[in-house]
């Protein structure tokens, strides 16, 4: 049985509060983290203040050991440097993003950690009705999946399932 390749180094593209708490355990376990976001310019550390800000108490002696294993870039740069990226941006920027990056993301594993959820006003409203040019419907890991033909191979986590009881 061949053993799986090290991870050297996370790509993180988004900083929300999804992309902050896989940081977190994510450097909390060792690994190195690179987090890309449009702005990055002289937020390091407020980043870094916010993820250990936000940790809970077990976790914050294990994670002040290795936050030298952060910095905070650009989405290319984050999508560029990551043996694996992990895309948890706003689901309205998801196509965009994809598009912005797909060049950056030929030949890697990529975590879709989104879902289309619909907002107004602040009131979640639910999952947004996908469709394709047929009007067939669709899920987002498909609209991911048509977004960066190119990777290496894609995983879709944490997507919601709706069930009217």
């Amino acid at each position: 049985m061949s053993q799986a390749p090290e991870v050297k180094t996370i790509g993180i593209v988004g900083t929300g509060d999804v992309g902050i708490a896989l940081a977190r355990g994510f450097l909390r376990d060792g690994h190195k983290v690179v987090m890309g976001t449009r702005k990055p310019d002289g937020k390091e550390k407020e980043f870094l203040e916010k993820l250990t800000k936000t940790a809970f108490e077990d976790e914050k002696q294990g994670l002040s050991k290795h936050t030298e294993g952060f910095s905070l870039t650009t989405q290319e740069k984050a999508a560029h440097q990551g043996d694996v990226v992990i895309l948890a941006v706003n689901w309205a920027a998801v196509e965009h993003v994809c598009k912005e990056l797909k060049d950056h993301l030929k030949g890697k594993i990529v975590v879709d950690v989104n879902n289309p959820l619909h907002f107004e006003g602040g009131k979640f409203l639910g999952l947004l009705p996908l469709k394709d040019s047929k009007g067939n419907n669709r899920s987002g890991g498909e609209v991911v999946q048509e977004a960066l033909p190119q990777s290496k191979g894609l995983l879709f986590l944490f997507y919601f399932c709706f069930v009217r009881l």
